[in-house]
């Protein structure tokens, strides 16, 4: 799902992958909108998630199939939606240790999870390629901030502590704390660690964190567990600091 693709604002979570990735070349179960909601870019190395130990998993993937599955338990059932392309993952026994798997899908991808099973509902994984997101898109800012992503990330850059000015809440629930500011170029680059007082996690979308003068965001990942700290990094013109 593309959040924000006007030319003002840039949303980096669904591109961020590109710099790393590497593209090598039933329906059992009629609650699927009971499931939670989890969309994670593909990427190179695998995606550890977290999934329900008494209730049904499913895992997809955005405008493509799950073909063949590897590494599966004894103690995990599972059930494939061959028109859709999906799988469903139960646990049949109790899990101390995660579970690696490995999903092949129908145009190639290979991707990697680490599932880990724990007490909580029933989640919706969909992995989704960041280059869909690019075709037809025209931004002229993009270029220059996808430059500033890779730099954050590669220590580059005027980097001090941020004041707790730049903090941000959203709701009684959701917390963004200012651990850095790098400077680069003509934009600033605020570090925040994102973290939630909810017990059952939140799912947390870009556009409720952006604020007016933010030119482009990069969120690790859209599903903030209790005690879990989120990256994210906001970007604005110098001046707007």
């Amino acid at each position: 799902m593309r959040i924000f693709a006007s030319p003002k604002f840039v949303n980096f979570r669904q591109f961020f992958s590109l710099i790393f990735k590497v593209k090598i070349y039933a329906s059992l179960f009629v609650f699927i909108s009971a499931l939670g909601y989890v969309k994670l870019p593909l990427k190179q190395q695998k995606h550890v998630i977290f999934l329900s130990n008494r209730d049904i998993n499913r895992i997809s993937f955005s405008n493509d199939r799950i073909k063949e599955v590897f590494g599966l338990d004894k103690r995990v059932s599972i059930q494939s939606d061959d028109e859709n392309g999906y799988i469903f993952i139960k646990a049949i026994e109790d899990f101390e240790e995660p579970m690696l798997i490995s999903v092949v899908t129908e145009s190639g991808i290979f991707q990697d999870f680490e599932v880990h099973f724990s007490e909580k509902g029933g989640e919706n994984v969909v992995i989704y390629d960041p280059l869909e997101s690019l075709k037809g898109e025209k931004n002229s800012n993009f270029d220059e901030l996808l430059v500033c992503v890779k730099a954050v990330f590669l220590n580059e850059g005027e980097k001090r502590k941020a004041s707790s000015k730049l903090d941000r809440k959203i709701g009684n629930n959701i917390i963004l704390e200012a651990k850095a500011e790098v400077f680069l170029r003509k934009y600033t680059a605020i570090i925040f660690e994102v973290s939630t007082k909810d017990k059952n996690g939140l799912f947390l979308e870009e556009r409720v964190v952006i604020q007016p003068n933010d030119k482009g965001i990069f969120l690790e990942k859209n599903r903030i567990e209790y005690g879990e700290k989120v990256k994210c990094i906001v970007f604005r013109l110098k001046d707007a600091i």
